[in-house]
């Protein structure tokens, strides 16, 4: 899973891109989130290019946007720990 915090009081434009393990972009895409808002989502349920694939997703905003994202991993017994982000 994956948790995104738009950390501004305006809105913050990100754009996505889905790389495979080359670092080729398989997909790209942007999202928007409103002034201090956020969302979560399963990677594979909002980009199924990423279903049983290695690689990195990217998520970066426009200048002077902010926001905070978090990974997770659950396993089938429900618990759960953070992935690290990394920043560029």
């Amino acid at each position: 899973g994956v948790a995104l915090a738009n950390t501004t009081a305006q809105v913050v434009f990100i754009t996505v891109n889905v790389r495979d393990d080359n670092g080729t972009v398989i997909q790209a895409t942007s999202l928007s989130l409103p002034p201090l808002g956020h969302t979560s989502f399963n990677l594979t349920d909002r980009f199924p290019v990423t279903a049983q694939r290695r690689g990195t997703v990217e998520f970066q905003t426009a200048t002077g946007g902010a926001a905070g994202v978090l990974g997770l991993r659950f396993n089938p017994a429900g618990a759960f720990s953070t992935i690290p982000a990394l920043a560029k």
